[in-house]
């Protein structure tokens, strides 16, 4: 059944149920009883009874009461009273003492013969005590008493009131309601938190104020409690969303930023605020929420959050360096690298005291390049496009940690193309420039990059500059190939196991490179992570390789090493510019092993020209020989080896006959010429005896000037194009 009810001046739809699970509250009470018959008294047979009954109310189908049957001000409730009386002609009622009596309470009623039925509403006054609702039912009994007078006793009897009561005193709650207040970060659309972990913002983050009304009971009295929320604020309002039924789920889209998932309360909401410029200080934001009970106001409240909008100073110290890992050939083909360390932003606004702020954000999403290089006369501007590779957190290789310190990676987030340092620490970004084509061909040196980080569209700024640095390419190769073939004395290839493993000559005082590098680095200021995480970038030591017959290994420049001379350049090698490191020499002790035997030999590895050994371990090799003019030419077999040893009739020939030599003969006698490679392996010949014929004398100074002609020649050849270009004969068309 529904009614309506007026309450205050409002129209209260006001639904009930009789069903059994609706019954709230029920009691009985009564008075009198089944009478009494004695000499001094009659008594007639007669009881008066009261049945309450309290019922759940509704509202559009949705319960005006809690859930453990406790009430809030303005709920609602339906009640019947029902009485009667029992006994004999002695006994006359039931007599309802109407109307029902109200207390805190509003309600309509009306009295029948039986029963008394209606609704009621509590006051929404959340002050108010003592709610009551009651109806007293009477009944008269007959009743006859022997009582005493004058001259004796006499009979007296009346009728008598007899009374009961049914009564409710509902349980109402005083009604608190409190809002909670986060902060929750949208996402920007790269990806990166719109906040600082410190809890301030930059000028156009997205201030993401996420409210939730609290209260008892708040789902399941959705349909008649309701909350609305107030906001004060000096911000830009961007969006608002609210949630209106029990649960609800919301996407909120807004321009620059990801699209935001997020489950809500009933009366729970987000609002984005927004700032400029001008709005670089503290922000009080007051949000307060009215609690209603079918539109009336049972109870307010209101909570506060400050927020703090900060200037974006960030502050970087940078690094420059060579991706070596990446192992190219040529110093041009590795990615360019650079090493940062994030100490922070700078504060100062209002509001805000001045110093560095570590736990406040920087965003890398925008660089400035321009490269050049040499010809090596004049300066050439390189357009190949410089691109942005990778940003990653740093996490170093134990086996290439060289120095004793750790570093947090998850101080800096790297997204495609660009990077977010969330906190100061550390983090590194490699850019790619495809200049080995044009370095090659044109006979460049130098290539020079100039870049600017930047930071786009972020905090205020559509640009602002974080740092920036010039690089320059070392003009060395850091990759080489070797080759160690071995060979029967038939000429033919071997099935011999083949490995090899080269390691700086430490006899000579060489050393690996990633140590100097690392060394370099603390020693010209930079931190010792700097230092980490370019050595980790660089390739490993190790330099070794297997095979069978031949090995072909891609060794990497791993040794370098300072002959004397360097001292007349500076006191400490250490004083060298890096790129005089990479370009030092490079001795190596190579360790190899072919078959079952094992060798170590010690070689200055020029890295612009490929290193070959070759391994010969037969014994009956035929060794090329020659007679002219009373000399002996001994000539290497390129498939024998280098020539360690020389025996002509059994005696040692005391030159070096590495690269082959000439020797003068033995006149009148036939001589057997042997010779032994490094590994053993032999080689002989034989000449008959012969008459010895004085040689011509050497003409040295011939020589001397044949080889500073070649020499003058291949220069003039080097840069042949850049020296007629700079006097103006060269073809223009092919200089870039």
């Amino acid at each position: 059944m529904s009614v309506l009810i007026m309450f205050v001046g409002l129209v209260i739809p006001f639904e009930k149920s009789d069903a059994d699970s609706d019954v709230l509250f029920s009691s009985y009470a009564s008075a009198g009883g089944s009478g009494s018959s004695t000499s001094k008294s009659f008594i007639a047979s007669c009881k008066v009874w009261i049945h309450t009954a309290i019922t759940k109310a509704y509202a559009a189908g949705s319960q005006r009461v809690n859930p453990d049957k406790t009430f809030y001000p303005g709920d609602g409730f339906g009640y019947s009273f029902t009485y009667g009386i029992t006994g004999s002609s002695g006994c006359q009622g039931p007599l309802p003492k109407c109307p029902v009596v109200f207390i805190q309470i509003a309600g309509v009623s009306s009295c029948g013969k039986s029963s008394a039925s209606g609704n009621a509403e509590i006051t929404p006054d959340w002050n108010a005590s003592d709610h009551l609702i009651k109806l007293q039912v009477d009944a008269k009994r007959w009743e006859c008493h022997l009582v005493k007078v004058k001259k004796g006793t006499k009979w007296v009897c009346g009728w008598r009131t007899i009374s009961t009561v049914g009564q409710f005193a509902p349980s109402v709650i005083k009604p608190k309601i409190d809002v909670n207040i986060a902060q929750e970060y949208l996402n920007d659309a790269d990806g990166y938190k719109s906040g600082n972990l410190d809890r301030t913002y930059y000028v156009w983050d997205a201030i993401n104020i996420v409210h939730n009304p609290v209260y008892p009971w708040k789902n399941d009295r959705v349909g008649t409690l309701s909350v609305k929320v107030t906001k004060t604020h000096d911000l830009t309002l961007e969006k608002e969303y609210q949630c209106e039924s029990k649960s609800c789920e919301n996407t909120l889209f807004h321009k620059g930023f990801e699209p935001w998932f997020r489950v809500y309360e009933y009366g729970s909401g987000s609002t984005i605020y927004n700032s400029t410029q001008d709005d670089i200080r503290r922000h009080l934001l007051t949000y307060q929420v009215e609690l209603f009970n079918l539109g009336r106001l049972v109870h307010k409240d209101e909570n506060k959050t400050q927020l703090l909008v900060v200037t974006y100073d960030p502050v970087y110290e940078k690094y420059p360096y060579l991706v070596l890992k990446d192992e190219y050939w040529w110093s041009w083909g590795n990615r360019q690298g650079v090493a940062l360390e994030y100490k922070g932003s700078n504060g100062g606004g209002q509001d805000d005291p001045p110093g560095l702020y570590e736990t406040r954000r920087s965003k890398i999403n925008r660089y400035d390049a321009s490269g050049f290089a040499l010809n090596p006369i004049e300066t050439r501007k390189l357009d190949r496009v410089f691109s942005w590779d990778s940003a990653s957190p740093i996490r170093i290789e134990q086996a290439k940690q060289c120095q004793d310190v750790t570093i947090d990676p998850a101080s800096f987030e790297a997204k495609k193309n660009t990077a977010m340092f969330t906190k100061s620490g550390y983090g590194k970004i490699s850019f790619d420039w495809p200049i080995t084509g044009t370095m090659l061909q044109k006979r460049y040196v130098n290539a020079t990059i100039d870049n600017v980080l930047q930071s786009a569209s972020f905090a205020g700024f559509v640009i602002k500059n974080l740092t920036e640095y010039r690089y320059v390419y070392p003009d060395v190769k850091f990759n080489n190939p070797v080759k160690i073939l071995t060979y029967h004395s038939d000429g033919s290839v071997t099935d011999y196991p083949v490995s090899v493993k080269m390691a700086p000559d430490i006899s000579r005082g060489a050393g690996y490179l990633q140590d100097y590098v690392c060394e370099k680095i603390v020693h010209d200021g930079y931190k010792k992570e700097i230092a980490n995480i370019v050595v980790d970038d660089m390739y490993g030591r190790k330099n070794e390789g297997n095979g069978t017959g031949l090995l072909n290994l891609r060794t990497l420049l791993t040794s370098v090493w300072f002959p004397p001379f360097y001292r007349m350049l500076v006191n400490d090698t250490l004083d060298l510019h890096l790129n005089e490191i990479y370009a030092a020499l490079s001795p190596f002790e190579i360790t190899m092993s072919v078959g079952e035997k094992n060798r170590t030999i010690n070689r200055l590895v020029n890295f612009l020209f490929p290193f070959v050994h070759t391994v010969n371990l037969d014994s009956d090799n035929v060794l090329n020989v020659t007679e002219s003019l009373g000399f002996v030419r001994i000539i290497p077999d390129p498939k024998f080896g280098d020539i360690v040893k020389i025996t002509v009739n059994g005696n040692e020939l005391k030159q070096d006959c590495t690269g082959g030599c000439t020797t003068a003969v033995f006149a009148n006698q036939n001589l057997q010429i042997e010779a032994w490679n490094v590994w053993g392996g032999r080689a002989s010949n034989q000449l008959e005896k012969f008459q010895v014929i004085q040689s011509e004398e050497i003409h040295w100074p011939i020589i001397y000037i044949g080889m500073f002609v070649a020499a003058t020649g291949f220069v003039a050849w080097k840069f042949s194009e850049q020296i007629l270009g700079y006097v103006g004969l060269g073809n223009k068309n092919q200089i870039s």
